[in-house]
This record gives C-alpha cells, structure tokens and sequence, in this order.
C-alpha cells in the first residue's frame, strides 16, 4: 500500500504515533544528558511539527486531544511563533514507551514465537491423537484375535442393542 492511498485512520494513527515517539526522543535526549526527571524534556508545538514532519495544525489538533487524555500537560505558551510546551505525564511516557515496543521489530518476533509455538502444540496434540487411536485400535485387535474375541463382540453388541 502506498503513502497516498493510506486510509484516513490509518494516517491519524500514523500521525498520533509520529507525535508520540517525537517526544519519547526528546525524553530520551534529556536522559542521556542526564536530567532528573524524563518529564522535564518539554518540546514546544513547533519543535514537534519540525521533527515529526506533520502540519502545524495537526501538531496543535493532537496536543489538545492529548492533553485531554491526560498523556501530555501543558506547560504554558512560549508565544505565536513557538506555541505551546508539552511534556508528558507519568501515564503518557509509560503509554509512548509500551507504543514505541509494540512497533518495534522485538515484538513482532515475540508475537511470531509465541504463534509458532501454538501451531506447534496444536501438530503436537493431533499426533499424539492420532498415535492413540491407533494403539488403541491395536489392542482391540489383539483382544479380539485370543480367546476373548468372542466375548468381546457379544459385549460391544450388546452396548449397541440396548
């Protein structure tokens, strides 16, 4: 699928994403120049529209449906030309940081394994079902061919008759 034919939900998440894992970078700039707190790296509207690449409008749309949410809190206006500081919230960074593992090439591999490994119980099961069946059809068998044959057809008859 091409960027151009990306459905409209599809690209707001796409956006909300963008947004997300632009600040989860600015949170983890601060950590690595050793700030106290993740929750003080702080990205005004238009460092975040000039790093995720998404229109101004959309930055600003997706702050207040953030701030709403209670991901991100507002830390005041710098002015016209900057817009609003964010920072996340302490339930906003865990959110970016489980959103951030979930795309990561990490998860889906887990998720891979762990399909795997129920197909493989499911192969696993239906054998030993089949091994089963099949040993049990070889007793019967055995049982059938001694001096019990008899008795036992007389008693599976007798199940199906009454």
């Amino acid at each position: 699928m091409r960027k151009d034919e990306l459905t409209p939900d599809y690209a707001c998440e796409e956006a909300k994403y963008r947004y997300l894992h632009t600040l989860l970078d600015a949170v983890d700039e601060a950590q690595k120049s050793g700030a106290d707190s993740p929750n003080y790296a702080s990205l005004s509207e238009l460092q975040i529209t000039e790093r995720s690449g998404l229109p101004r409008d959309m930055v600003e749309r997706l702050s207040d449906e953030f701030s709403v949410a209670g991901l991100i809190e507002c830390l005041g206006g710098v002015g016209p030309p900057q817009g609003r500081r964010y920072c996340f919230t302490a339930e906003g960074l865990t959110h970016a940081e489980k959103l951030r593992y979930e795309k990561s090439g990490l998860a889906k591999r887990r998720k891979a394994g762990k399909m795997a490994l129920a197909a493989a119980k499911e192969v696993s099961k239906s054998v030993w079902t089949n091994v089963a069946s099949g040993l049990g059809g070889w007793i019967a068998g055995l049982l059938m061919g001694y001096k019990w044959g008899d008795a036992v057809m007389q008693w599976v008859r007798s199940l199906f008759t009454q």
